[in-house]
């Protein structure tokens, strides 16, 4: 029980709103944990920027050898589709046949999940069509480095009157190739927000609406830290807040 509230609180602090886990070992527990396409992605994004070394550690073995029990990498990917480097496979009765996939082609990272493939072959052929398919017919325009400040959130309570808001990873456009990229930006944020606000800690959205209706949505974390601050810091606050001082 105590594993599973960590697990919840974990999803919850990286967005995944229609998530939820009732087993510790993915086991199908007749529909009680469930999860989304998006939240898995988010999942899996978290995995790869937050820990590097792990990711490239384990995620791409062909094979794990544990007690003397040999247990090959399901993963359709792997060695066939260039690049490629995770994540996850699954299949329960009532999920299908489902993966988590990625691959990184000349720094360009792509991250596809798919979900009620009816056969493990059909996961093959659907998982290896979708990822090509990302990497040919679409190009990306960049618009952020990683870790290059893209808005400030406004912070409660706390020490500074904002936070600056980053991406982990470099933030692009997605559009067709052989159409003119054309879209606007915008972002939210998870307010209001309080402090202490840890350096890293998910605080909002980038949002990338296309002219064909085409939503990206990118990840933003604080770029830094907040402390809390007590009586006359927030008065203080207030009096900047006044005369409009940042």
């Amino acid at each position: 029980p105590a594993f599973l509230k960590e697990m919840n609180a974990a999803a919850k602090k990286l967005g995944m709103k229609d998530s939820h886990f009732a087993t510790p070992n993915g086991w199908p527990d007749g529909g009680k944990t469930y999860s989304t396409a998006r939240d898995l992605s988010l999942l899996s994004r978290a995995i790869i920027s937050g820990h590097p070394a792990y990711f490239r550690r384990f995620f791409s073995k062909r094979s794990f050898t544990w007690d003397g029990v040999t247990q090959t990498n399901r993963n359709p990917l792997l060695g066939v589709i260039d690049g490629a480097d995770g994540l996850k496979t699954g299949h329960s009765d009532e999920a299908g046949y489902c993966l988590a996939g990625t691959a990184s082609r000349n720094g360009r990272r792509l991250l596809m999940v798919i979900a009620g493939l009816p056969t493990m072959q059909g996961r093959v052929d659907e998982a290896r069509a979708f990822l090509n398919w990302g990497y040919d017919a679409w190009a990306i325009k960049p618009l952020f480095a990683a870790k290059t400040r893209i808005t400030r959130i406004p912070v409660q309570l706390g020490s500074e009157l904002s936070v600056p808001a980053v991406a982990l990873g470099n933030v692009g456009a997605l559009y067709p190739k052989g159409e003119k990229p054309s879209f606007k930006l915008s972002t939210r944020y998870n307010g209001p927000l309080k402090a202490p606000v840890r350096s890293g800690q998910p605080v909002g959205e980038l949002i990338v609406k296309h002219r064909d209706g085409r939503i990206q949505t990118v990840p933003l974390v604080a770029q830094a830290a907040v402390e809390r601050t007590g009586y006359f810091g927030r008065a203080w606050n207030g009096l900047r807040l006044l005369v409009g001082a940042s």
